[in-house]
């Protein structure tokens, strides 16, 4: 193991509250002790990554306040302050000697967070609505547990989760009835298909699929929006995700698509085992989101574990290797943003927590680091972003302004 794999696992402990005092001292020691040839053993990237969590982490516990333009840290704990206010000594330290979290233009680092607000947003749910194959729509908030529907055979139920599960009763099946279900904005949703393959639905998205797939040579679904994969194996019946500019077809694997259609690229990002992902033709704006009977060009490009393709809306397929578990952080409850845009990370904050954005000022270029729990307040998740010092944010009932910081 390199020492930079070694640090990366403290690290990864540490920002998940894992850490043992032994691995919290020597970040601690570390951080304030390195010097050039210290930082040389590691990448540019990975300093800055460090730099980038410490921060989104602890400002999520700390409040910043100024008082005759000297910053003051209030701990927001009641657990081991001594370690704490350490931990915080030496971090903040660390932030202010290399000013490397964030990523465009160089600000104050006295500068307070600022976060003006009205109100305070929670976060989404889960929820979903399921359409029927006869036109029927469940609303899932408003059914019980148990069984919703009952369908040519196959049974819809609803566990304690808030999943839907379809069962086949292989006696009486019969028919090929195509079942939606869709996510609002500020709803999430989880389905076992009929095969035994589960999907992970977030927000402002949908799922089109036969509620039974026993009579078909291939498990054909439609999607709309973001949603991960694990696909139950059938090396008989491919399975197949298609959007609306492709399609990915897999036998058994963990995958996530993302193809919003605010999104400029379609993400298609693997976990585990492979997946050929093929553009489509027509072009999209003749048959609709995933709709038609288009046809795949010929070839595709197979993925490996821990790479990214994206589609551009030129039909070119860009291949690189990613961070696979930040990308499906939403599966986990969590926000990560790695060196990502401050418009694509209002995009997603806008889907979960169910707001207008407007922007004030130039902000496009801001790119920034952090993460946070999706379960966190909307206030909370723009305090931690405001904490990098590129932007102030102002909540004005359901809309969020988003502005460039002063200096």
């Amino acid at each position: 193991m390199t020492k930079e794999e070694q640090f990366r696992e403290i690290l990864n402990r540490y920002t998940t509250g894992k850490a043992t005092e032994q691995e919290i001292a020597f970040l601690e020691s570390s951080y304030q002790s390195w010097d050039d040839k210290d930082r040389s053993a590691y990448t540019p990237e990975f300093l800055d990554q460090i730099n980038a969590l410490l921060w989104a982490r602890l400002s999520a516990r700390l409040q910043l306040t100024e008082t005759k333009s000297v910053p003051i840290i209030h701990i927001q704990s009641n657990q081991s302050l001594g370690r704490r206010i350490a931990i915080a000594a030496a971090v903040a330290t660390i932030i202010v000697g290399a000013a490397l979290f964030y990523y465009i233009q160089k600000t104050d680092t006295n500068q307070p967070v600022q976060l003006a607000h009205q109100n305070d947003i929670a976060p989404g749910r889960n929820g979903a609505t399921l359409t029927l194959g006869n036109g029927k729509k469940i609303y899932l908030s408003d059914v019980k547990n148990g069984t919703i529907a009952d369908e040519s055979g196959v049974s819809i139920t609803k566990d304690s989760k808030g999943q839907i599960i379809y069962t086949i009763n292989q006696a009486v099946s019969s028919g090929n009835a195509i079942n939606t279900l869709e996510t609002s904005k500020g709803e999430q949703s989880q389905v076992q298909l009929p095969d035994g393959s589960t999907v992970y639905l977030n927000a402002a998205s949908s799922l089109s699929y036969p509620a039974n797939f026993t009579k078909q040579h291939e498990r054909k679904v439609k999607l709309s929006g973001e949603a991960f994969f694990q696909v139950a194996k059938d090396k008989a019946h491919p399975f197949i995700v298609q959007t609306r500019g492709q399609q990915v077809q897999v036998l058994g694997t963990h995958f996530n698509i993302n193809a919003y259609t605010d999104e400029t690229d379609i993400k298609t990002t693997l976990l585990e085992g492979s997946v050929r992902v093929t553009p489509l033709s027509p072009p999209d704006n003749r048959r609709g989101a995933g709709g038609g009977e288009v046809i795949a060009f010929k070839g595709g490009i197979v993925l490996k574990p821990g790479q990214q393709s994206a589609l551009t809306q030129t039909k070119k397929i860009n291949i690189r290797d990613v961070d696979a578990e930040a990308e499906v952080a939403w599966k986990n409850g969590e926000f990560v943003f790695e060196r990502e845009n401050i418009k694509s990370i209002m995009r997603k904050i806008s889907r979960w927590y169910n707001v207008d954005i407007v922007y004030e000022g130039d902000v496009e270029k801001k790119a920034l680091w952090g993460s946070i729990s999706r379960y966190s307040t909307v206030k909370e998740v723009l305090e931690m972003l405001s904490g990098t010092g590129a932007v102030v944010f102002e909540i004005r009932n359901k809309t969020i302004i988003v502005k460039p910081a002063t200096k």
